[in-house]
């Protein structure tokens, strides 16, 4: 589904540059428009279900829902959620276990899941299945350890990404727009000295386009985003600073 809506994100976005360069910036705006409330929609409901913080929403669960003597196989369905993106190899794991008994396969699929805390959590939970093991004390450790390290993790990540903020909207804002101001002006000098008027500004249009879309591309080429959801934040960063270019072009054109 995500790979879905990155895709279809980067496809508007193209349009949007092609429009914006080729055919008309009514169509150019409306399709940044809409890749850019796309890709924010979506990254905002996705970013509320990291794996490890829906890991952590389970092991609350978990630990709320306790009781001595209870059954750790009912517990764990009662503490898991549909929504959480663990929850079918969850499920599909407890009823295989149930049937069979063999924890290292039934759990198998919940080990490729690139969360420690996950799997850390599904360990505890084999413990539990197969050794009789008591399930509320490990979870507890776990809580601490995770809410600590989630703090941690998500105070450096805001302070990395204010300065990156601030570089990617030089990119899609002051750069388009100086760009879009020096495009007119190469206009209006070539107006007046021939020499000028050799240079093209149809070829001075696209060497400033591919040098903001290559700007807005490297400002995303280095995350740790799949390569699909970076695609598609390059694309409407792309999308949006070229989009800024020509109608800054526009009305620096009308102030001349």
């Amino acid at each position: 589904m995500q790979d879905k809506i990155y895709a279809t994100v980067t496809a508007i976005s193209a349009v949007s540059i092609a429009s914006a360069l080729f055919y008309s910036m009514y169509l150019a705006v409306a399709a940044c428009s809409v890749s850019a409330a796309i890709l924010l929609a979506a990254l905002r409901h996705w970013r509320g279900k990291s794996l490890d913080r829906e890991t952590l929403r389970l092991v609350n669960n978990i630990i709320g829902s306790h009781t001595p003597g209870r059954d750790t196989a009912s517990l764990i369905i009662d503490a898991a959620s549909p929504s959480m993106p663990f929850y079918d190899s969850l499920v599909s794991a407890l009823r295989a276990y149930g049937l069979s008994g063999d924890s290292s396969s039934s759990f198998s699929a919940l080990a490729g899941y690139p969360s420690v805390y996950l799997r850390t959590a599904v360990d505890i939970i084999l413990n539990a299945l197969d050794n009789g093991a008591d399930i509320a004390a490990p979870m507890r450790e776990l809580k601490q350890r995770m809410e600590a390290d989630l703090s941690v993790r998500e105070r450096t990540a805001g302070s990395a990404s204010g300065a990156s903020a601030i570089i990617r909207f030089g990119s899609i804002l002051f750069l388009p727009v100086f760009a879009g101001i020096s495009l007119d002006i190469l206009g209006f000098a070539s107006t007046i000295n021939s020499a000028v008027s050799a240079i093209s500004p149809w070829g001075f249009t696209v060497i400033l386009s591919l040098f903001i879309v290559a700007a807005n591309t490297a400002n995303f080429r280095h995350g740790a985003s799949p390569v699909l959801e970076k695609s598609a934040k390059a694309a409407v960063s792309g999308a949006v600073a070229i989009t800024v270019f020509k109608l800054a072009a526009i009305f620096a054109m009308s102030m001349l």
